[in-house]
């Protein structure tokens, strides 16, 4: 398929039936990649308001491949990469989420928090994990997800967050090895996040062991109900 001037975009658009808009959407994707090195961003922005009359419609044929198109692409069209990577569907928010550098650590967070774990694993795999992004995911992420984490050795580890990691790596050996395996954790930094996880077990079982205590004793007594 030829290139398609922005013009004639726009009399298609205006003409279009629903079926011919996956066409009409790869043409623009096609056009903005041949011509992206030489854009400046005024010209980027029409992109994005030609992108966002196209995803007007209800019809979803396409959009994995436009994601997967535009998640390297360092000067992609902002709005269209924000749009894609708040997508429900993770074939369509997956790639811009994992690569895009449209994404800012803002966007990144308010994603983690809204999204599943399908979203965050998605970005945890990503060469720019700022720590407020990956104190979310180990937070709030599944197991997958903070197993991830801690083997993407670009992600930028907080405090915090190395903490959070830590005390899942208690029941985690996958965890546990790629926190020793990361150069940039000091290892008195490690060892310091070790023993505030050991003081957490001990209170914990120190706290069962007095439930149970409890328990008996109410037991003893005819006091223990349902």
């Amino acid at each position: 398929m030829s290139a398609l001037s922005l013009r004639e975009i726009e009399d298609t658009l205006r003409h279009a039936a629903p079926e011919k808009r996956h066409q009409t959407l790869r043409a623009v994707a096609d056009l903005f990649l041949s011509s992206a090195p030489s854009l400046d961003e005024t010209h980027v922005e029409v992109f994005d308001t030609v992108f966002e009359t196209l995803l007007e419609e209800p019809h979803r044929s396409g959009l994995a491949e436009l994601s997967q198109r535009m998640a390297p692409v360092e000067n992609a069209p902002p709005k269209l990469v924000k749009r894609l990577a708040n997508d429900s569907d993770i074939s369509v928010a997956g790639p811009v989420l994992a690569q895009s550098p449209r994404l800012s650590t803002d966007d990144l967070c308010e994603i983690a928090r809204t999204k599943g774990n399908a979203h965050m694993l998605a970005m945890s795999t990503r060469t720019d994990l700022a720590e407020p992004v990956t104190d979310i995911l180990v937070y709030k992420g599944d197991q997958q997800v903070a197993r991830s984490v801690a083997s993407n050795r670009a992600a930028r580890l907080s405090p915090t967050g190395l903490d959070k990691l830590v005390e899942r790596a208690e029941s985690d050996q996958s965890i546990s090895a790629s926190l020793s395996a990361r150069p940039e954790i000091e290892p008195e930094l490690l060892k310091t996040a070790l023993c505030k996880a050991t003081a957490r077990a001990e209170l914990s079982s120190k706290a069962v062991a007095a439930a149970m205590r409890l328990a008996i004793t109410l037991k003893q007594t005819d006091d223990l109900h349902d």
